[in-house]
């Protein structure tokens, strides 16, 4: 991350959002790069990426879901309301005019929902993703239960940071909000859910990223011919050693696909016909 990418507020919806800024110039910035964190996640996790991003263009990384703001709503669908109005104020604060929306897991899930809604957003990068077929049932086959899966294949020290910062909001706002927690796993883990079948008629390319040893919410045959069907702007790209958390820190391998991705389809504004599995 750029030395001044401190960490700083945006107060969006009557809260205060906590985010950085590397690569900033006094020159115009006509585009600019924002990523969001994943659930639980603090957004200095993710030097590696930020960084690399930020040698391309402005970058913002945005600190939103599971922070334990005062009076953030809970569930999939408000949080993308609020990440919605931040890319607004961030844009109209720095006076940027198109922006490409980057994220991890929940923050992918985010990005994807408002990138396809915002009409300056230029592509939109998903990695590790949490939306996945099967609705209730497939998160709590392919999420929870797979939780201790994770656990039991790897040490305690090399797991227990990750799932310290994933599980301890997780269970606190299910101890001040349980339906709002369960509606959050809902909706962000049910691909049939109305919401996130809108059909749009010019969706923006979205490059999908998922780790091959993904314990968490590895992409399945089932999602991946969900996504063909339902997300003709899509490409996926498989990173065959990564796990759901390692996929966003892995940011030669992630950046390498995307330069040759943004070469190719960056700066179609239709939809793409593509589906394809890099391995």
């Amino acid at each position: 991350m750029d030395p001044n990418g401190k960490m700083r507020t945006i107060d969006v919806d009557g809260m205060s959002i906590r985010y950085t800024i590397s690569g900033l110039t006094d020159t115009e910035n006509k585009r600019a790069n924002i990523f969001v964190n994943g659930y639980g996640v603090a957004i200095r996790r993710y030097p590696n990426i930020l960084g690399r991003l930020a040698k391309r263009e402005p970058t913002f990384g945005v600190e939103l879901f599971g922070m334990e703001y005062d009076g953030i709503p809970r569930t999939m669908k408000e949080y993308a309301s609020v990440l919605k109005n931040v890319v607004s104020t961030i844009q109209e604060q720095y006076n940027i005019e198109r922006v490409a929306l980057f994220g991890h897991s929940a923050g992918a899930s985010g990005a994807e929902l408002v990138g396809r809604e915002h009409d300056s957003c230029d592509y939109i990068v998903a990695i590790s993703p949490i939306l996945r077929s099967g609705g209730m049932f497939g998160i709590l086959t392919g999420g929870i239960l797979n939780q201790a899966r994770y656990l039991r294949k790897r040490s305690i020290r090399e797991a227990g940071e990750y799932v310290t910062d994933l599980m301890v909001p997780f269970v606190t706002n299910i101890g001040t909000n349980p339906v709002a927690s369960i509606r959050f796993l809902t909706d962000a883990g049910s691909m049939g859910i109305e919401y996130l079948q809108c059909p749009q008629k010019n969706p923006p390319p979205l490059l999908l990223i998922s780790g091959g040893r993904d314990d968490l919410f590895h992409l399945n045959p089932g999602d991946a011919e969900w996504i063909r069907m339902n997300r003709p702007n899509a490409t996926i790209v498989a990173l065959p050693d990564f796990t759901h958390e390692g996929a966003s820190e892995a940011a030669q391998e992630v950046m390498d696909e995307h330069d040759k991705w943004i070469e190719k389809y960056g700066h179609l504004k239709k939809y793409l016909d593509v589906y394809e599995t890099v391995s």
